[in-house]
């Protein structure tokens, strides 16, 4: 938006929730508590672009002696200097280096190491988790085709005043409509026709789209003309990954120092909140769509039941409440972020070819391996707002 007008253009941002930010949600009923969106990926990601501009301030979350990387296994906490560990991350390593057919991230894992290696499971389900993906359905060589395109960096910042502030600093001096799902849009050379869930009707001279692919793939939105195949295809190929996170909050920090947990159990990772006394689990994949069964209650009780087993009782007297954020069963999100599975292909660029007064955005339209992130959909917007300048000239 900001983009289009700098170049004098008055564009209005049709959202259909009650708020802005999409997969970024920042609690604060009890310090800064990341719902969705958690950490700026790259020291020289987009995202730095805003957080600049607005003076917004960031803390790196380092992996260090003070606060090490820990692995459940076994249903007891390893101590740090697991012999094990090691060897999983030499082989998160080697996995994130495959080049040869299009075949899935299981399959490449069958070739690195034996099948009853523990370590390669680990590593296997923790490369899977990171991209929401099932390791069977995952591309191998899409994973690596996308870390060698990354240019944005590994290292992780978060944001102490809460990350929905990227998208209010966005925001600013946008016409920005709420509430208003869009339900239909009829494209053509000369301009465009929105409708939305109140049958209101909107002239536009041309519209770009950044609807979630969760949202792409349940046809939520219907287009006059259809896309065409190649569309329909890109769309239908794709992956939108499950993903959720569980928020429990306590009276105080009774765990011992330690930066991400990687557990072999229902709630597979876990790390600490930025400004909150609370603990963040995660779930890609196939964990998140049993998390998201469970329901709130009984995950959180899973949850604490895992926690009491690596950290000791205090994790029940401690307790103070808990969040499931299950973005699967988000309306107008339905999912996580995008990834890419055996033999989609080029099925993203696809996605994000522009068609007439019709243009595509969103993190699932990142071409430049920034997939799944908040920098690659920034980035994907600044291109759908450059087409929409250069088809206007």
């Amino acid at each position: 938006s900001d983009r289009l007008r700098a170049a004098g253009l008055n564009p209005l941002v049709l959202e259909a929730s009650d708020r802005i930010g999409g997969r970024v949600r920042s609690d604060r009923t009890q310090g800064v508590v990341e719902l969705g969106a958690e950490f700026v990926h790259g020291a020289r990601a987009a995202t730095w672009e805003i957080l600049k501009r607005a003076n917004l301030k960031t803390r790196p979350y380092e992996v260090d002696e003070t606060a090490p990387r820990r692995f459940s296994y076994g249903g007891a906490l390893q101590p740090v200097g697991w012999a094990m560990a090691e060897h999983i991350e030499a082989l998160v390593a080697r996995g994130e280096q495959y080049a040869g057919p299009d075949i899935s991230l299981t399959r490449w894992f069958e070739q690195l190491a034996p099948a009853d290696d523990p370590a390669a499971i680990l590593a296997r389900d923790r490369i899977a988790r990171i991209e929401a993906a099932s390791p069977d359905d995952l591309s191998a060589l899409a994973v690596a085709r996308e870390r060698q395109l990354n240019t944005a960096g590994w290292d992780n910042y978060r944001l102490p005043g809460g990350y929905d502030s990227v998208a209010a600093t966005l925001a600013e001096g946008a016409r920005i409509r709420l509430n208003a799902p869009v339900t239909g849009v009829s494209w053509a050379s000369a301009g465009a026709v929105v409708t939305l869930a109140s049958g209101e009707t909107l002239p536009a001279g041309a519209v770009i789209v950044t609807a979630s692919l969760g949202v792409l793939q349940r046809g939520l939105i219907t287009f006059d003309p259809v896309l065409p195949k190649r569309k329909r295809d890109a769309i239908d190929r794709l992956r939108m990954g499950p993903a959720s996170k569980l928020i429990l909050w306590f009276r105080r920090a009774f765990w011992p120092p330690f930066s991400f947990l990687g557990a072999d159990k229902q709630l597979p990772s876990w790390w600490r909140a930025a400004e909150a006394t609370a603990l963040v689990g995660f779930a890609g994949g196939p964990d998140a769509i049993r998390l998201g069964q469970l329901g709130e209650r009984a995950a959180i009780e899973v949850a604490l039941a895992q926690l009491a087993t690596l950290f000791g009782p205090e994790a029940r007297t401690e307790f103070v409440r808990g969040t499931l954020m299950d973005w699967p069963n988000e309306p107008w999100i339905l999912g996580g972020y995008s990834y890419t599975p055996v033999g989609a292909g080029a099925a993203r660029e696809e996605l994000a070819e522009p068609l007439s007064t019709l243009f595509f955005a969103g993190e699932a339209t990142s071409i430049n391996g920034h997939v799944g992130t908040v920098h690659g959909a920034i980035e994907s917007g600044w291109r759908a707002a450059a087409e929409v300048l250069s088809s206007a000239r």
